[in-house]
C-alpha cells in the first residue's frame, strides 16, 4: 500500500471514530438548548419541506426570536420531512457530527502545507475537532457547526488554488468562491467570508489594481443583496445605536464592548494561541502562510467587530453580557488550529513590535475584567468557569465560579513562561489539556441542560393550538415555550395582557382580557401563569397552568 493509500485510510477510520464519538453523544441530548433560535430554524425547516419556499419566523411564529439565514434549515429540512421532535432533533444533530467528523480531510490538507509530522498533524485534528467552541454548538440545532464546517472546507480549497496547475488553481478557487456565498446563506455576518476572500485577492495579486477592478461588481453585489436582504434590520439598528450615542455619557460602551470582546478572545483561547498567532502570521519563510494570511487576519478582524457591535446592542438594552463567544467561534478555532501548527513548526519565539502590542492590549483588557454572571447562550464554551444552572432562567444568565483569577490567570502566565522559555513539548501538553478539560466541561454542561421540560410530556402527541398567555413586558418561562414550540407538532401563540395586579386577585385573570384575539380563539389550550376561572384546569407545571379551552 502507497503512503499516500495509508494516509486516506488512517484519515478515514479517524473521520469514522470522531463521527461515532460525537453521534453517540448526540444521542443523550433529550431537547433544544438555545430554544428561541433553535425554534426558528426547526419552524423554516418545517415550512421549507413542506412548500419549498422561505418564510420569516415572524410569519411563522408570534413568539419572539431571531431570523437566522436560511440554508441550515434547507439542510435539515428532509429530516422534519420523516419524522419530528426529539428524535428530529437528535437526527439533526448527528448530522452536524457527520459534518464536523468531515473535516478531518480539509483539516490535513491545511496541516500538511505547514508541518510534515503525520502524528502530530493527527493530534491537532483530534483537538480541533473536539473543541469545547465546537462540541457544545453541534449539540444544537444551530448555524453555528455549518459555517464553521464552510469555512474550513473553503480554507483548504482556497490554499490549493494556489497550485501552479492552471486547472487545479480555477476549480479550487470557483470552489472556495462558492462556499464563501453559501457561508452568506448561513449566518447574518456570513458576508465577512467573501469580503475577507476579496481583501487577499488583491493583497496577494501582482497587479493589485486590476484585481480590484475585478472584484469590484462583485462586492457592488454583495453589497445591494445584503442591504436588499436586512436592510429594515440595519436601517433600524443604525437608527437606535445613533440615538444612543446621543448621550455623550454612553460613548463609553464602545470602549467597554471592544473591551469585553478582547476578553472574550483572551479566556476562550487560553490568551497564548493569540500572542502565538499574531507572532508567526507573518512570518516570510512560507509561501503557503503568505497566500492566506490577509484572509485570516481580515476574517478574524471583521468577526471581532461584529461580535463587538453586538455586545454594544446589549448595553443600549441595559443588559452586560460581559462575555459573547458565540459569534466568534469560528475565529477562536482558527487561532487555537494554526497557533498549534506554528508552536511545532517554529521553535523559537522572540518579542516584536507586533506581539508587544498584542500583549499589552490583551493585558490592559483582562485588567478590568469583572468575573460576573454571563448569559449562557452567548458562551456555551466557557462552561468550565460558570455554574451548571442558570440563577434567572429566562434571563439567561449564569453565575461564576469566581475561579477565573485563581485559575485562568496563574496558569497563563505559566503557559506564557513556557513559551518565552522555548519549553514547546510542555507548552503543547499544556494547551492541549486545557482544551480538552473545557470540552468535556461545555458538552457534559449543555447535554444535562437541554432536558424536556413536563409541557413536552404533555402536549408531545398532541397535533394543536396553544396560546401562552402572559402580562405584558413581563414574559416568563419563554424557554420552555420555544422548547415545546421547537420539539412537537403543536403551534404556539403568545397573547400579552395589560393584566392590572391588584387586592385579592392578583393571581386571577378574566376570560375577557383576551377572549377576542384570533389566535385564542382558535385555540384548544391555553398556558399561563394566572387562575382563569372560566376555562377548565387540567394540570400545573411549576407556576404555570395548563388550560382546556371549551
Amino acid at each position: 500500500m502507497t503512503t499516500k493509500k495509508r494516509t486516506f485510510w488512517n484519515l478515514f477510520i479517524l473521520f469514522e471514530l470522531i463521527f461515532i464519538i460525537k453521534a453517540g453523544l448526540s444521542l443523550l441530548l433529550d431537547g433544544p438548548f438555545i430554544f428561541s433560535d433553535e425554534s426558528c430554524v426547526i419552524q423554516r425547516a418545517i415550512y421549507f419541506i413542506n412548500n419549498f419556499k422561505f418564510e420569516t419566523c415572524e410569519n411563522l411564529t408570534t413568539l419572539p426570536s431571531g431570523d437566522p439565514q436560511p440554508l441550515y434549515s434547507i439542510l435539515i429540512s428532509p429530516i422534519y420531512y420523516f419524522t419530528y421532535g426529539i428524535t428530529a432533533y437528535k437526527i439533526a444533530t448527528i448530522l452536524n457530527s457527520l459534518l464536523i467528523a468531515s473535516l478531518v480531510f480539509p483539516l490535513y490538507g491545511i496541516c500538511k502545507k505547514f508541518i510534515k509530522n503525520t502524528k502530530y498533524i493527527f493530534l491537532i485534528i483530534i483537538v480541533t475537532l473536539f473543541l469545547s467552541q465546537i462540541m457544545a454548538y453541534e449539540k444544537t440545532v444551530m448555524t453555528e457547526s455549518l459555517f464553521v464546517v464552510i469555512n474550513i472546507w473553503l480554507l483548504h480549497f482556497y490554499l490549493k488554488s494556489f497550485s501552479k496547475k492552471r486547472k487545479t488553481k480555477i476549480v479550487n478557487k470557483l470552489l472556495a468562491v462558492i462556499l464563501s456565498i453559501l457561508a452568506t446563506l448561513t449566518r447574518p455576518f456570513g458576508f465577512i467570508v467573501p469580503v475577507a476572500l476579496a481583501v487577499n485577492e488583491i493583497a496577494v495579486a501582482k497587479n493589485k489594481k486590476k484585481t480590484l477592478l475585478f472584484f469590484l461588481p462583485f462586492a457592488i453585489i454583495l453589497t445591494f443583496l445584503a442591504l436588499f436582504i436586512l436592510l429594515d434590520h440595519i436601517i433600524n439598528s443604525i437608527f437606535i445605536k445613533i440615538n444612543f450615542l446621543s448621550i455623550l455619557e454612553n460613548w463609553k460602551y464602545i470602549f467597554i464592548a471592544l473591551k469585553n470582546q478582547i476578553n472574550s478572545f483572551s479566556i476562550a483561547t487560553a490568551l497564548i494561541p493569540i500572542i502565538v498567532f499574531f507572532t508567526y502570521i507573518n512570518k516570510k519563510d512560507s509561501p503557503h502562510l503568505k497566500n492566506i494570511k490577509y484572509f485570516l487576519i481580515t476574517l478574524i478582524f471583521l468577526n471581532f467587530a461584529i461580535s463587538a457591535q453586538h455586545q454594544f446592542g446589549y448595553y443600549i438594552k441595559n443588559m452586560d453580557p460581559v462575555l459573547i463567544t458565540r459569534y466568534i467561534n469560528l475565529s477562536i478555532i482558527l487561532i487555537i488550529f494554526f497557533s498549534l501548527i506554528f508552536l511545532k513548526r517554529y521553535k523559537k519565539f522572540s518579542f516584536n513590535k507586533t506581539n508587544i502590542s498584542i500583549i499589552i492590549l490583551l493585558l490592559v483588557s483582562l485588567f478590568f475584567f469583572k468575573d460576573i454572571a454571563v448569559k449562557h447562550s452567548l458562551n456555551l464554551d466557557l462552561s468550565f468557569f460558570y455554574e451548571s444552572r442558570t440563577h434567572l432562567f429566562g434571563e439567561d444568565l449564569v453565575e461564576s465560579k469566581k475561579i477565573l483569577g485563581t485559575v485562568f490567570f496563574p496558569i497563563t502566565f505559566i503557559l506564557f513562561v513556557l513559551l518565552v522559555a522555548n519549553k514547546r513539548k510542555i507548552l503543547i501538553a499544556t494547551l492541549i489539556s486545557i482544551f480538552i478539560i473545557l470540552s468535556i466541561h461545555s458538552t457534559i454542561w449543555v447535554i444535562n441542560y437541554a432536558v424536556n421540560s413536563e409541557f413536552i410530556d404533555f402536549f408531545e402527541k398532541k397535533e394543536t393550538d396553544i396560546s401562552f398567555i402572559v402580562k405584558n413586558e413581563r414574559i416568563n418561562n419563554l424557554n420552555k415555550m420555544f422548547q415545546l414550540y421547537a420539539t412537537t407538532k403543536n403551534k404556539l401563540y403568545l397573547i400579552l395582557v395589560d393584566h392590572k395586579e391588584n387586592g385579592e386577585n392578583i393571581n386571577t385573570l378574566n376570560i375577557e382580557e383576551f377572549e377576542n384575539s384570533k389566535h385564542f380563539q382558535k385555540s384548544e389550550y391555553a398556558i399561563t401563569e394566572y387562575e382563569i376561572p372560566d376555562l377548565t384546569k387540567l394540570y400545573k407545571i411549576g407556576d404555570q397552568y395548563i388550560y382546556k379551552i371549551e
